[in-house]
């Protein structure tokens, strides 16, 4: 019996791994994974008799649970009153709540169980993070990534085995800031783990130039706000060490900039606030928001209502007013200001950049009604979050 059980978690705990690794990807494997994974949750819940425990932490988590209930609801009024709503509406609410609601809580439920733990999960994300930067390199190499064979350069821009470059950089930036976070979390000694230290650093430099060629300036603009608010949150713990990563990292990054004038471009671009006409996007998007503000058009109704044939706002504030009206934007107004109230109550200067960068970031690219990528990372985020609720595996920054 103990055996069986032993094999039952193992085989849990793979689910749960190939999953993350393949949400940059979101081929079909992402898909069957998490099938697989609702499917192992629920077996164990009932198989183990869970339920009780389920309905403790509910209680334990019943401010998140019910502005996430909150915002369920705009979306379904807003579907219901929505004169453009069409399958696709129905399917991204469905798809919001078990994708991403019920993703972080599996997570939440198994860590509270003991089988998994944040690092466990942190190995796994590395692990999804590193794949996509080898995917990256090869496209230097042969111009085309070895997974899903997505044509990319260094002139033209990384997309790995992503959907374009922005999401290979939007990944790549995770990666940078993870290891940024854990050097300059001093949670690492020299002269006690060099060779771990020495892997940490060598996969920041890595993503870092993966992130730098994947030409995203949303991504770019995700690394600069983290590594700025990491800084500020530390300033008083700044040690000489955190001088030299800074340094090392800024070097590395000039002399980068110094030997590619295509990289120059795409910052002058960004210092330039160059929107890639996004601006007329979000002009149209504020036209239709004024005729239509309480409730909104309902989920992914942009392209039947829009004047354009774009299929996303590119800016996460217009998305949520557009789809969801002023009601839809004041609870998530509410479930933001309950993950930032949990941050602040847990002291935690890396959750506290992470928040930001996350925010800003959709401002110009990832969508938090239906990015796969995007909802499925802030999924794990939230998990880094809310698990300290539980009172275990603080031995890590994250």
């Amino acid at each position: 019996m103990i055996c069986t059980h032993a094999k039952f978690f193992w085989f849990l705990k793979s689910i749960i791994f190939i999953f993350i690794i393949f949400i940059p990807m979101k081929t079909s494997i992402y898909q069957i994974s998490f099938g697989l994974l609702i499917i192992l949750f629920l077996t164990y819940l009932f198989y183990y008799k869970k339920t009780d425990a389920l309905k403790k932490l509910f209680l334990l988590y019943k401010d998140i649970f019910f502005g996430f209930f909150l915002i369920v609801l705009s979306m379904l009024v807003s579907n219901i009153i929505g004169q453009f709503t069409t399958i696709e509406s129905w399917l991204a609410l469905i798809q919001y709540i078990i994708r991403y609601f019920l993703f972080f809580w599996i997570l939440i439920f198994f860590y509270a169980e003991n089988i998994i733990s944040k690092q466990f999960i942190l190995i796994a994300i590395f692990t999804a993070l590193f794949i996509q930067g080898i995917d990256g390199i090869y496209q230097i190499l042969f111009g085309v990534d070895i997974i899903k064979a997505n044509i990319g350069s260094l002139t033209e821009g990384l997309s790995g085995a992503t959907d374009n470059r922005n999401v290979f950089g939007f990944f790549m930036a995770i990666g940078s800031s993870i290891c940024f976070a854990i050097l300059f979390s001093n949670q690492i000694k020299e002269s006690k783990n060099n060779i771990y230290f020495f892997l940490i650093y060598s996969n920041l430099l890595f993503f870092v130039f993966n992130l730098l060629f994947s030409y995203s300036r949303s991504a770019w603009l995700f690394y600069s706000i983290f590594i700025l608010l990491v800084i500020l949150g530390n300033r008083k713990q700044f040690s000489f060490r955190n001088v030299i990563i800074l340094l090392l990292i800024l070097g590395f990054i000039g002399v980068i900039f110094l030997s590619f004038s295509t990289l120059s471009v795409r910052f002058v671009e960004l210092i330039a606030m160059n929107s890639s006409q996004r601006d007329l996007i979000w002009i149209d998007a504020i036209r239709l928001i004024k005729e239509n503000p309480l409730f909104g058009y309902g989920l992914m109704t942009f392209k039947q209502i829009a004047s354009q044939p774009i299929h996303t706002m590119h800016n996460s504030l217009f998305e949520i007013i557009l789809f969801l009206g002023l009601f839809g934007f004041i609870v998530f107004t509410n479930l933001l200001f309950i993950i930032l109230k949990e941050i602040l109550k847990n002291k935690n200067s890396i959750h506290f950049a992470f928040f930001f960068a996350f925010l800003i970031v959709t401002q110009f690219d990832h969508s938090v009604i239906k990015g796969i990528t995007s909802l499925s990372s802030l999924s794990i985020f939230s998990f880094f979050i809310f698990s300290d609720r539980l009172k275990q595996g603080k031995s890590i920054p994250l």
